[in-house]
């Protein structure tokens, strides 16, 4: 995908924006300073070295932790707003969240597993979107299996599939891909480039590989030590993600 860079609360395309990111957050030895849109469809990948806040950032907006102050909305909804005093619990917020390890529940099936999420979340799974969620990430040959007899990248698909059964408004990713070898890689990207345009969501991704970012991105948030960069600086990280410091990649000339 061409990759466009979103680092201000303003698009340079117009298009409509489902969450808006205005907060700080400090730490010891660390300080997080956001300002980020994202629209509301399509993937914007944030992408940086391991340590510069990309994991605190999707904690963030998902409620695991809370800013210092700022304010978070998502299409239109007020989700954090310090001066306010709003701060809405994570399971308030119809957001989605596929964390770096499955966390699937050994003891149910795969199915139970899909079907826990709506329960969860206080909200009837439809059958339409549970043959939806099957048969976009092929799980239909998985339903009946336990998680200890699932291989990584199948867990991992079972993961996303739970993830989208909790009826989210917005999917948030962290570094899904990042235990699986490179073939397991390009076949879950292949699921992953479809939800968007399959359920009518936009996806906050994070990674730090720059084969998962140029495969995916719609839109490119350059971090590092806590601020996001400005557009070219996506071809700096990712030329140093590869080895190369200072390359300007062929990517960076289309954001």
């Amino acid at each position: 995908m061409p990759l466009e860079p979103s680092t201000s609360p303003e698009s340079s395309s117009g298009r409509p924006t489902a969450l808006s990111v205005k907060v700080e957050k400090s730490f010891p030895d660390f300080k997080l300073s956001l300002d980020f849109t994202v629209p509301e469809a399509g993937i914007s990948v944030v992408f940086g070295p391991s340590g510069a806040g990309k994991t605190t950032l999707l904690n963030l907006v998902a409620g695991l932790e809370l800013p210092d102050k700022g304010l978070i909305k998502h299409n239109e909804r007020t989700l954090f707003d310090s001066s306010s005093g709003v701060c809405l619990p994570p399971e308030k917020r119809r957001l989605g969240y596929v964390f770096q390890r499955p966390l699937l529940f050994s003891h149910l099936s795969v199915s139970s597993n899909l079907m826990f999420a709506p329960r969860f979340c206080g909200r009837r799974g439809r059958l339409a979107d549970f043959d939806n969620v099957v048969d976009l990430l092929g799980l239909k040959e998985l339903l009946n299996r336990r998680p200890n007899t699932l291989s990584g990248g199948e867990r991992q698909r079972v993961a996303i599939g739970r993830a989208l059964m909790a009826d989210p408004e917005l999917l948030l990713m962290d570094e899904p891909l990042s235990s699986l070898d490179l073939a397991r890689k390009s076949e879950l990207i292949g699921h992953i480039d479809q939800i968007p345009p399959r359920f009518g969501l936009s996806v906050l991704y994070v990674t730090h590989d720059v084969f998962e970012a140029e495969a995916l991105a719609d839109n490119v948030l350059p971090l590092r030590e806590g601020r996001l960069g400005p557009p070219e600086s996506f071809g700096e990280l990712a030329g140093s993600a590869l080895g190369h410091p200072g390359r300007q990649r062929a990517a960076s000339a289309s954001v």
